[in-house]
């Protein structure tokens, strides 16, 4: 059934302006594994509901904003492929902040880069686009670089937290194929409902199973909502603002800004370096991706030429 009073999309924005989005999005997320470090909890149940519970407005807030409705009307529109992508995001969430409690942040967030990697593979047998020769180098390389990490994680006791961030940057691959498919002009109400899922679950089997429950300091607590509303929330808005205006692979090599910048943040006011087998394959992993997105802008900027 048509509905009597469609939404009303953003009208496009020049690209200089979202890509300033895109980086400033990217830029706010890189300080969410500095926060997590900087928490007196450790559970990971706690920090998912917390935080879940302040990306959820925040993402609302941005998309009411952006789309000049109410929040009833926001939230009475999330479609099948709204809650598709939400159960992705949920997943991709609560397997980045367990990651992150059980190995370095360079390994979480350099690992978490893989995503368009996964994405093109994924695209191949969903959707039919089959990897070009280029590709498939791209994704050798990439594999490669998730394999010195992992190797080297055995040995110091990280492997489950490595294989975590494979998970979560394979959910974000799922989430990014389901929108592509779906023609969506944003991601905002996939983001929105990931937020809300991963808070009710996570917050139920704190409640339930945890020993200290729902119960954190005041410190962690304002520590959480903040992280929630203006790290993950308002960078992942920023970023889903600009995505509509830029080509895809363009977008994925932008917030390649949070890989690098996350590592620095928790070495300059933590003194969590990196090691040497963090830089090896974090250098081959972000190449490979580097490879990739570039060799799809070309191929885009071919179709557009060939069409004129």
């Amino acid at each position: 059934m048509a509905l009597n009073n469609p939404i009303s999309m953003p009208a496009p924005m020049p690209r200089a302006r979202a890509i300033t989005l895109a980086l400033l999005g990217a830029t706010c997320m890189s300080f969410a594994a500095l926060f997590v470090r900087g928490l007196e909890t450790t559970d990971g149940r706690q920090i998912l509901a917390y935080r879940g519970l302040a990306q959820g407005a925040m993402v609302a807030l941005v998309a009411c904003i952006i789309r000049g409705i109410s929040p009833w009307r926001f939230v009475t529109t999330l479609d099948r492929v709204d809650w598709l992508a939400g159960v992705a995001m949920a997943f991709a969430f609560a397997l980045y902040i367990f990651s992150l409690l059980n190995t370095s942040v360079a390994s979480t967030l350099l690992i978490l880069s893989i995503a368009p990697v996964f994405a093109a593979v994924l695209s191949w047998l969903w959707i039919g686009e089959k990897p070009t020769f280029i590709t498939w180098l791209s994704i050798i390389l990439a594999l490669c670089g998730v394999a010195v990490m992992v190797g080297a994680g055995i040995d110091l006791g990280r492997t489950t937290g490595n294989l975590l961030a494979i998970g979560s940057a394979f959910s974000f691959a799922l989430m990014l194929v389901l929108a592509r498919g779906s023609g969506k002009s944003d991601l905002l109400g996939g983001n929105f409902l990931g937020a809300v899922l991963a808070m009710v679950a996570m917050g139920g089997l704190a409640i339930f199973s945890g020993d200290a429950g729902l119960t954190v300091s005041a410190y962690d607590l304002l520590l959480l909502l903040t992280m929630g509303a203006f790290t993950i929330g308002l960078g992942i808005a920023f970023v889903a603002w600009a995505a509509p205006n830029l080509p895809a692979a363009e977008v994925s090599l932008l917030i390649l800004l949070e890989s690098v910048l996350s590592p620095l943040w928790v070495w300059i006011f933590l003194g969590e370096s990196m090691s040497i087998y963090e830089i090896t394959g974090g250098t081959m992993l972000l190449a490979s991706v580097a490879i990739l997105v570039s060799m799809q802008r070309s191929a885009q900027r071919s179709a557009q030429r060939s069409a004129v």
